[in-house]
């Protein structure tokens, strides 16, 4: 038989009521302030920055006259489609180019990540340091790599463009812009590279978030 020392049990606590037991537990048997681990103030920015923003949605079905404007954009695009080969000699509208970005830099990237990228252009457009056009925001030089590749600008996937175009038209035609709903906050600029690699950007401007295969900073 074991013991009741080894049990750490009293021959005077087996026969106490249970009432008297609940009474005498050790008010220091549980500490709680022990269990919570502590928390750096960099964790703590770094779960603020990593908190996403409510994304910007199209609605569904798109608004009949949003529909209408889509379907003539589109129908537009497949005609001029063989003239794209470099966006910098097409003759697009503020909402062609913001599409043709989202459509270019982000398709793989899903809704969201193509909302980001556009969110960015905007941005760029609000800020002192850019353009203040979507058209020439996109064409600055240097800035966005299929207007600097060599690889031609024109639209092969139009499933995927046609869905761009709704949300670009949502966006820029119908108040879609809204800070609030940024996804990337007051991000201007964005790469698909390592947060340490020895992209310059990376260096020296503030970490906002992550969607897909794109990091996003201010």
């Amino acid at each position: 038989m074991i013991g009741l020392k080894k049990l750490g049990i009293t021959a005077a606590l087996l026969l106490a009521p249970l009432s008297t037991l609940a009474q005498e537990v050790p008010k220091e048997s549980v500490n709680i302030e022990e269990t919570v681990e502590s928390v750096s103030i960099d964790d703590k920015i770094e779960a603020v920055a990593s908190i996403e923003a409510e994304p910007v949605t199209v609605p569904e079905p798109v608004r009949e006259e949003s529909q209408l404007v889509v379907d003539r954009l589109l129908q537009k695009a497949k005609q001029e489609n063989s003239n794209r080969t470099s966006m910098r000699r097409a003759s697009l509208s503020e909402t062609e180019c913001l599409a043709t970005a989202m459509y270019h830099e982000a398709r793989g990237e899903g809704e969201r990540g193509m909302v980001a990228v556009a969110f960015v252009i905007y941005n760029r457009v609000a800020s002192q340091l850019f353009p203040k056009s979507y058209c020439q925001v996109v064409l600055q030089k240097s800035q966005f790599s299929f207007t600097t590749d060599r690889n031609p600008d024109n639209i092969k996937d139009w499933g995927t463009y046609a869905k761009v175009l709704a949300m670009a038209v949502e966006l820029v035609e119908n108040g879609g812009f809204q800070r609030k709903k940024s996804p990337v906050g007051n991000a201007l600029f964005f790469n698909s590279f390592r947060r340490n690699s020895g992209w310059s950007y990376a260096n020296a401007r503030k970490f906002i978030t992550t969607i897909g295969n794109h990091h996003f900073f201010k």
